[in-house]
Formats: C-alpha cells, sequence, structure tokens
C-alpha cells in the first residue's frame, strides 16, 4: 500500500521547483540578454569595419590615380630623354668649343684679378694719404683762423696805452703759429705729391677684370645649357 506524502511536504517541494523555475527563466533571460549585447557589439564593430574598408578603397582609388600619373609623367621623361640624347652629340661639339674659350677667358682672368688685387693696395694707400691730407687741411684753416682772430686781438691792442706787453706776447703767439701753419702747408704739399706718385687709373684695370668676368659668366651659362 503506497503511503501519500504530507501535504507540506508537497508544498515545499512545489514553491521549491517553482523557485528554482524563476531562477531559470532568469537566467535564460540574462543570457539572452547578454547575446544581444553581444550582436549590437558585432554589429558595431562589423560597421566600423565596413566603414574602414569604404575609406581604404577610396585611398585604393586616389592612390591608383596618382600612380597612373606618375607612371604617364615616367612615360613622358622618357621621351624627353630620348630626345635629349638625340641632340646631345651636336651640344658635346659646341660644348668643346666653349670649354676651350672658357679656359682662355679664365687665363686671362687669373691675370687680371693680380692686377686687380695690386689696384686694391694702391688704393688702400692712396685713401689713406687722402685721409691724411684732409686731417692737414682742417689743422690749416684752424690755425688761420686762430692766427686771423689774434691779429685782430693784437691790432685793438695797438692804441691801447698799458697794453704792449699784452700786444707783444699775442704777436708771439701768432709767429708760433704761423710757423706751425708753414709746416702744415709743407706737410700737405709732401702729401699731395705722393698721392701725384701713386695716382694711376685703377678704373681700366676694374674695367677689364668686369669684362673678362662677364665673359666668363656668358661663357658657363652657355655651356650649361648646351
Amino acid at each position: 500500500m503506497r503511503t501519500s506524502k504530507p501535504i507540506s511536504n508537497i508544498l515545499e517541494e512545489s514553491e521549491r521547483k517553482d523557485s528554482e523555475l524563476v531562477h531559470y527563466s532568469r537566467k535564460e533571460k540574462a543570457k539572452e540578454e547578454k547575446g544581444e549585447e553581444k550582436i549590437n557589439s558585432l554589429e558595431k564593430i562589423i560597421s566600423k569595419m565596413q566603414k574602414e574598408l569604404e575609406k581604404k578603397d577610396k585611398e585604393f582609388t586616389r592612390y591608383s590615380e596618382r600612380v597612373d600619373q606618375h607612371e604617364e609623367k615616367i612615360d613622358n621623361i622618357k621621351k624627353t630623354i630620348s630626345n635629349m640624347r638625340d641632340e646631345q652629340e651636336t651640344k658635346d661639339n659646341n660644348l668643346v668649343g666653349y670649354q676651350m674659350k672658357l679656359v682662355q677667358v679664365e687665363s686671362q682672368l687669373s691675370e687680371t684679378k693680380k692686377k686687380l688685387e695690386r689696384e686694391k693696395k694702391i688704393r688702400e694707400i692712396l685713401n689713406s694719404f687722402y685721409d691724411e691730407l684732409i686731417q692737414t687741411c682742417v689743422e690749416k684753416a684752424l690755425l688761420k683762423k686762430e692766427i686771423e682772430i689774434l691779429e685782430k686781438e693784437s691790432k685793438e691792442l695797438e692804441h691801447k696805452q698799458d697794453k704792449d706787453d699784452d700786444r707783444i706776447k699775442i704777436l708771439s703767439d701768432v709767429e708760433q703759429l704761423k710757423n706751425l701753419l708753414n709746416g702744415k702747408q709743407s706737410k700737405e704739399k709732401l702729401i699731395r705729391d705722393k698721392i701725384d706718385l701713386v695716382q694711376i687709373d685703377t678704373d681700366e684695370v676694374s674695367n677689364e677684370f668686369y669684362e673678362i668676368q662677364n665673359e666668363k659668366s656668358r661663357l658657363l651659362t652657355n655651356s650649361f645649357y648646351t
């Protein structure tokens, strides 16, 4: 004879199963929600990858266009080089002539440079003489002015009593200044004589130098473009 379970036990077991069922349902629901999140995340990743692929496709298209452009440029350059090679033989003959002429001009230029260096040194000497001459002329002018002032003072004292000593002193100073003035005049003449001795026409040498320099530049330019 089967023994029936007490009602209380049946109720407890039923509640336990209900509780397990609720827990299982929640667990399954959580799994579903988590699965949806993963799907959404994957969809975002796929969308991002698609955008990246589109971007890469555009970049590749641009690069392909650039490659085509560069290839076209390379072809044009090859054609240009081919044409230049055809012309080079004629230009080589002209270049030899320019080079020979250039050697001659460089030789002339070297000689003229030496002359020019010498003229520069002479100019420096002349400049020092001119500086000294200017200084001497200024000192001369100052002495003349001082002599003029003292002679005027002496003349004013000429008819005044008790001023003979002062006048004699002034006249003595004037005499000394005149001696100094004579010395400055002698120095001025000496400087001018020196200038006359070393004075040469340096412009002619300078012009020769620049003419040869221009000829060299012209030859170099022609040989460069030949």
